[in-house]
């Protein structure tokens, strides 16, 4: 409830602003999402779910227009030439309007429900991310190794097998 009663944007200081900008370096982590380090940062600084999804949205509009003024400055011809101005135009509306839509439609969303059904995302596609390394990579290990071995080796791979167990085990492979 705290996270719903925190500041609103309009009160965000500029020392704020500052550690959400140091807070996102964490998403330079491969993987990790800018939006969500942003919305975690303003949390950290007081700021309410709201209005730390709005921040976190205005930052990625900034960034997204500044992207998209050097690929206009570099590439501007060109796409003018392929596409005309009447597509382009088109487009950058349509793009304009679903990402208002969209944010509004979150911050709306975020304030009813919070972020717990994106922390347990997050965790879901980490548990399943090493998952598949395990299997991935553990199999390339493996292969490497057993192309290694002997040919006359016995293309087995146990481990932690007890004395006692030696025996039985043998005896079962064998057969």
């Amino acid at each position: 409830e705290a996270r719903r009663n925190g500041k609103a944007l309009e009160q965000i200081t500029w020392q704020a602003a500052l550690v959400i900008g140091l807070i996102q370096c964490v998403a330079m982590w491969p993987g990790t999402s800018r939006s969500l380090v942003t919305i975690l940062g303003g949390l950290a600084v007081g700021l309410s779910l709201a209005a730390a999804v709005e921040f976190a949205f205005l930052l990625g509009v900034v960034t997204l227009t500044a992207a998209t003024a050097y690929t206009a400055l570099k590439s501007g011809d060109g796409m003018v030439a392929a596409y005309g101005w009447p597509a382009l135009l088109t487009g950058f509306i349509a793009a304009w309007v679903s990402a208002a839509l969209a944010v509004k439609w979150m911050v709306a969303w975020l304030n009813r429900h919070g972020l717990t059904l994106f922390a347990w995302w997050r965790f879901a596609a980490a548990g399943l991310a090493a998952l598949l390394l395990l299997a991935v990579v553990r199999l390339d290990l493996l292969r490497a190794w057993q192309e290694g071995l002997p040919v006359e080796a016995p293309n087995r791979f146990l481990i932690n097998i007890q004395p006692p167990d030696v025996g039985p085990l043998n005896a079962f492979l064998s057969a």
